[in-house]
């Protein structure tokens, strides 16, 4: 050995010893002062002490120093630096504090495990000294006379292999008793550094006793066995995952050895049946070995190793400690010459383990799979990330339902199966537990979630007798079957053992699950902690929550306190919104276990907390009576309602309510009031009538039937129901509410006169219109005396009072006083303000009604326009201002672009309110009308049942919106000639009317003029009168003589007399109509100009053809000036007085006219549009009529076949088109061919509009003449 090398092992040995010495010192004081120090740092002095025996032994004498144990010194140096400054950290100094010192003291706890690290490091460089004095050269060995027999058989016995020192075997145990034994003799042989070699023998014998003795692991030897030791767990006909296995197997072709692949997800998500059956498809290709090793504790782990050593050792070598087999294992697959996997299932708890990186061998061939429910394990997996395992997709979801409960697939259960699985989450575990309580009760799906809703606690935690799903539980030998609920246990178990909050944490997490399982805000918990005086009796179990937030509010903690929630996947994600809040959510069926899992008290105390701290967010977004909630903010909220809902039907119940304290029971009814306010705002008529009917019941009892609260509450149900189409009973509520506020308030208190508006809005309804009007003029005067005449209040009574005198038609005034509301409106809120443009857009209504279509399109842009800078292009008003926009456009015969913004409403509609609520079925209603408008009949009546059967699902089948639905959906069937079905549709909506709105209602009298018209249409011409006298009479009975509505039922009645060839009753009532229109309405309002149309026709069928065609001239003209060329309106007018022409023979003139009506409405309503095709068709007539036969004849053929494609074959305007067509042919003697046309026109007549329909007589009349013809011709032949 030379000097140099001497001097540095002197130097090493001599420094080694001087920090061990301070370590021991720093040791010694840290145990005397930490009363309760861990055991692992107690014992560290008495391994300190050994190695210091060690290092003094090779400090006196200079003959043991090698490179191998300079080495060694420096390796010692640097673990006792590193230590030493761990120390340092933790001793107690004289001036520390009491808090300082218990910091001190969990710190100690905390750094326990790197302690520990640096420990066992030490222990490995005392093992490798003691063995390199073991292997010092022969020259010291001769020098002091050792006994090289009786060593070499002392070292034997004690399988002190050398070759294990070479190869850095990390423990090496002391020597067995027979060493001890022959020390005497040893000694006794020694001349020279007896002194030294007593100090070795020492430290030996003290390394004996704190040690097993235990043979050291045999050297690996070269391996061509394969190994296969995998649980059979593996589930029979494995279900989807493809894509995750395929990641795991990405995983492992590339990247540093050991690959290693890390499967991460909630409990139950089917991570050990993945790694299962990806080790049985490696199998062989490409790993030659697999182990799989229970990694649920330290404990289960080293069980694993033994019992892969036991498997891997030869059978000539005996392991007998655990850590002997623990290093085998590792050190055989360190040096493995062939791929292999090995798999650590279940390390959920990284925190109470330890390194897992200890038991992981190093490798080139080696790859490890890790299955974790702990998000902390991450870091272990390649790029530091885990392969994160969420639901199943719907379709595996439905495989393993139908699998697993041995039902067959059929079309009607996958519905029901797909509402199951989503149900559960897509939760693999909790599908095959659902399966199993399907298939052991033989119950059909359609009958499981009415099963789940009463007996879930009982479905989730039952755990078939076979089942997959098991693991070993608290270091048991035995496997324990699990079930859903025990996945979430052992996460919820850890939780309460946190050492920060635990307890806070675990009570967050149940509070939780009282709200939405989707989309939780962190303002809901914010506003709750910072209010000022949350109800003690409330806030007991998160006094701990508010006692930290309530000054201000952490949201750094809050995230802390998800992330740890998600590391345990008990929470499913989280990420901060546009709000600036945290928003997370829950698996649905963690939200359902927390609650099972929960006593009854204690949800009952969750449900009160979540009510409230809701009700406070809700009433934190009103602000002056002004409703600022956002729809993505109301979206969230509802859903959350929802659920308070759900808690008070499961936990609270009118019973358990009514026994709270006045001052608990009146902040409960004002929390159901915001929800109140929710629902109603949404559309939610029927949970807001249950509200309010609760609330009415509890205020009554608390506060007495006469309190402003409890009359607010009646108030609320009014309004409600009213809008339910329970007129009656609404007018009843309001009626007595505003009688109890005369009483109690006063007749001209605030409340009051809101009470009388209320009914005066609910007579509107109704159709009683007078007395709508002169309560809310009654109002409207109390509040300009009362609130002065520009409160908005004032400003609303005579907005009201507008819409009455709109729909008694008194244009005029309501024109006028909607004009002096909107200045008010604009000078007292602003021009910008939404009740302004409320305001707005009533008048542009009024002015529609007029026909004043152009001031009100811009006056409806102008609307919109605001809306959607101030309220966003996806608010309700905005929508609705684009609806009533549409509707404009539409009355102007622009249906592409009504048709267009009808789509673009209703989508925003599905999207924001979502795809049920009235304000959308509205409209999709008015897309059914544009439709319908540009002949879609088939669009349209589909669009119409899909609405009809949505209001009737939505909001009741006797609900007047859903009677306009049906009633719109006879129209449409009606305008595709499906007589019968419509007939039949007409006569329910008119008895379904008289039933709810009673036979005197405006809409009931609608539904009979329809039906008259559906039977007219039918050449029921009888049945049809009485209808319309019946109709018209009580028109002038409700609305009076003069009403548009009742003038509208006098021209239905002229048309039903020209029908029947009454045509001078006709003409006579026609004329009537058109005087009293051009009074009421003005002589140039559409519908005065519909009259006049209708009068001309009737001149025309009787021959009065001057007339005739002055009218229909006169007309035209106010057509053009009124709505423009272009409007399909005035394409008719012109139409009629292009046939006016030809029943005078002006034929030039008439087809001149026929081709420009032609030409104009394939322009603006496309080549194969109804009103198109009559255009051509006239015009093959008026060619006919000029013999011009071949032109006539294709034209005619052309519409024949585009009315078969549009309409339909048995269409009466197809067949019309056959008539006319067979009518061509026979003026051209082509008999057989017109024949064929005059047959197939009469028997569509027949079987569409009956025999004695005038269209079928007038065929069959023509036909005859034909045949007659025939038979002349033939006899002259």
């Amino acid at each position: 050995m030379s000097g140099l090398e001497v001097l540095g092992a002197l130097a090493g040995a001599s420094q080694l010893i001087e920090q061990s010495i301070k370590i021991i010192s720093l040791i010694s004081k840290i145990c005397a002062a930490v009363r309760d120090a861990p055991e692992s740092i107690r014992k560290l002095e008495v391994q300190l002490n050994q190695l210091l025996h060690i290092t003094k032994v090779i400090k006196d004498n200079a003959s043991l120093k090698s490179d191998n144990i300079t080495a060694v010194l420096l390796s010692c140096q640097q673990e006792a630096n590193v230590l030493l400054d761990t120390l340092d950290e933790l001793l107690v100094a004289a001036g520390d504090g009491k808090a300082k010192k218990l910091w001190k003291s969990v710190v100690g706890v905390r750094k326990e495990t790197k302690i520990l690290g640096h420990l066992e490091a030490l222990e490995r460089h005392k093992t490798s000294l003691a063995l390199a004095i073991h292997t010092i050269d022969s020259a010291l060995l001769s020098t002091v006379q050792f006994d090289l027999d009786k060593v070499k058989t002392s070292i034997n016995e004690s399988s002190f292999d050398i070759r294990d020192t070479r190869k850095n075997v990390t423990t090496i145990v002391g020597t067995l008793p027979e060493i001890r034994d022959g020390i005497s003799d040893i000694q006794t042989n020694i001349v020279r550094n007896v002194t030294a070699i007593h100090d070795m023998q020492q430290a030996m014998q003290q390394l004996s006793m704190n040690e097993q003795a235990s043979k050291p692991p045999p050297e690996p030897e070269p391996h061509t066995k394969k190994y296969y030791s995998v649980p059979n767990h593996r589930v029979r006909g494995f279900i989807g995952r493809e894509d995750i296995l395929k990641e795991i197997e990405d995983g492992f072709s590339s990247g540093p050895a050991p690959r290693t692949v890390v499967l991460r997800g909630m409990g139950g998500q089917g991570k050990t049946q993945i790694a299962l059956e990806h080790c049985h498809r490696a199998k062989d290709n490409p790993f030659s070995t697999i182990f799989w090793v229970d990694a649920t504790s330290r404990g289960s782990l080293e069980k694993s190793f033994e019992v892969i050593s036991e498997e891997m050792s030869p059978s000539n070598v005996a392991l007998t400690s655990t850590d002997s087999r623990v290093k085998f294992v590792m050190t055989s697959l360190s040096v493995w010459p062939s791929p292999w996997l090995m798999v650590f299932d279940n390390h959920d708890d990284p925190d109470a383990f330890g390194n897992l990186q200890d038991f992981m061998p190093d490798s080139e061939h080696g790859s490890i799979l890790i299955t974790t429910r702990h998000a902390g394990v991450d870091a272990l997996g390649k790029d530091r990330r885990a392969i994160e395992i969420p639901g199943l997709p719907e379709k595996d979801a439905l495989d393993l339902l139908f699998r697993q409960s041995l039902t067959k697939v059929l079309d009607p259960d996958i519905t029901h199966g797909k509402n199951i699985v989503e149900r559960l989450g897509y939760h693999p575990l909790a599908i095959t537990q659902a399966a199993a309580y399907i298939n052991r009760r033989k119950i059909p799906l359609k009958d499981f979630m009415g099963h789940y809703n009463r007996r879930r606690k009982i479905i989730l935690e039952h755990t078939p007798q076979i089942s997959q799903y098991r693991r070993r539980l608290n270091d048991s030998d035995k496997e324990t079957s699990l079930n859903v609920f025990t996945t979430w246990e052992l996460s919820f178990q850890q939780l309460e053992t946190t050492q920060t909050q635990g307890g806070l944490k675990a009570n967050l997490l149940t509070l939780f699950g009282f709200f939405n399982h989707k989309d939780i805000s962190e303002r809901i918990f914010e506003e709750f902690c910072l209010k000022k005086d949350p109800l003690d009796q409330l806030a007991s179990c998160l006094d701990s929550l508010i006692d930290i937030f309530q000054e201000s509010w952490d949201g750094d903690l809050f995230l802390d306190i998800l992330s740890e929630l998600r590391d345990l996947s008990l929470l499913q994600n989280f990420a901060p919104e546009a709000d600036g809040f945290q928003h997370f959510s829950l698996h649905p069926l963690v939200k359902d276990w927390i609650r099972l899992r929960t006593d009854k008290k204690i949800c009952q105390e969750y449900s009160l907390i979540a009510t409230e701290m809701l009700a406070e967010v809700i009433e934190s977004y009103w602000r002056n009576h002004q409703y600022d909630m956002s729809l993505v903010a109301k979206q969230e909220i509802l859903s959350h309602v929802d659920v308070q809902m759900e808690n008070y039907r499961d936990f609270l119940g009118i019973g358990m309510v009514a026994s709270f304290k006045k001052m608990q029971l009146i902040e409960f009814a004002n929390s159901q009031s915001s929800f109140e306010r929710i629902y109603f705002n949404t559309g939610r008529f029927n949970e807001a009538e249950d509200i309010n009917r609760r609330l009415i019941e509890l205020r009554e009892k608390v506060l007495g039937p006469e309190h402003p609260d409890t009359l607010t509450s009646m108030s609320n149900l009014a309004g409600v129901i009213n809008h339910q189409g329970k007129y009656e009973e609404a007018e009843a509520m309001n009626r007595h509410v505003t009688e109890l506020s005369e009483k109690v308030l006063r007749p001209e208190h605030p409340d009051t006169l809101t009470s009388m508006s209320n009914l005066a809005s609910v007579l509107d309804s109704q159709g009683k219109y007078e007395e709508a009007e002169a309560m809310n003029r009654h109002v409207t005067e109390l509040r300009e005396k009362v609130l002065g005449p520009e409160h908005p209040d004032t400003l609303t009574s005579m907005n009201n009072l507008a819409l009455v005198l709109d729909s008694q038609s008194k244009y005029e005034e309501a024109e006028a006083m909607n004009r002096h509301v909107t200045e008010l409106y604009e000078k007292v809120l602003g021009p910008e303000h939404p009740d302004t443009l409320t305001s707005m857009s009533n008048l542009a209504m009024v002015l529609v009604s007029q026909g004043k279509y152009e001031e009100a399109e811009a006056m409806n842009r102008h609307v919109t326009e605001l809306r959607e800078k101030f309220l966003g292009p996806e608010h309700p008003d905005t929508l609705t201002s684009m609806s009533n926009l549409a509707g404009v456009i539409n009355h102007q015969g622009k249906y592409e672009e009504a048709e267009a913004m009808n789509r673009h409403v209703t989508e925003l509609s599905e999207k924001v309110l979502r795809p049920e609520h009235p304000d959308t079925l509205t409209s999709m209603s008015n897309l059914a009308s544009v439709l319908d408008s540009q002949g879609k009949y088939e669009e349209a009546e589909a669009m119409n049942r899909h609405v009809t059967e949505l209001r009737e699902k939505v909001l009741g089948p006797e609900h007047p919106d859903t009677l306009t639905s049906m009633n719109n959906l006879a129209l449409v069937l009606d305008s595709q000639s499906k007589y019968e079905e419509a007939e039949a549709m007409n006569r329910h909506v008119t008895e379904l009317r008289e039933k709810v709105l009673g036979p005197e209602h405006p809409d009931t009298l609608t539904s009979m003029s329809n039906l008259a018209l559906v039977l007219k249409r039918q050449g029921k011409y009888e049945e049809a009168e009485g209808m319309s006298r019946c109709e018209l009479q009580l028109s002038k009975k409700v609305l009076g003589p003069e009403h548009p509505d009742t003038l509208t039922s006098m021209s239905n009645l002229a048309g039903v007399f020209e029908g029947q060839g009454k045509y001078e009753e006709a003409e006579a009532m026609n004329r009537h109509v058109t005087e009293l229109r051009e009074k009421v309405l003005g002589p140039e309002h559409p519908d005065t100009l519909t009259s006049m149309n209708n009068l001309a026709l009737v001149l025309d069928s009787q021959s009065k053809y001057e007339e005739a065609e002055a009218m229909n001239r006169h007309v035209t003209e106010l057509y053009e000036k009124v709505l423009g060329p272009e409007h399909p309106d005035t394409l008719t007018s012109m139409s009629n007085l292009a046939m006016v022409l030809v029943s005078q023979g002006k034929y030039e003139e008439a087809e001149a006219m026929n081709r420009h009506v032609t030409e104009l409405r394939e322009k603006f309503l496309g080549p194969e549009h109804p009103h198109t095709l009559i255009s051509m068709s006239n015009l093959a007539l008026v060619l006919d009529s000029q013999g011009k036969y071949e032109e006539a004849e294709a034209m005619n053929r052309h519409v024949t076949e585009l009315s078969e494609k549009v309409l339909g074959p048995e269409h009466p305007d197809t067949l019309m088109s056959f008539y006319c067509l067979a009518y061509c042919l026979h003026g051209q003697k082509y008999y057989e061919s017109a024949s064929a046309h005059y047959e197939r026109a009469l028997s569509g007549f027949k079987k569409t509009l009956g025999l004695d329909h005038p269209t079928t007589l007038k065929c069959s009349h023509d036909y005859s003449l034909m045949l007659e013809e025939m038979d002349v011709s033939s006899s002259r032949s």
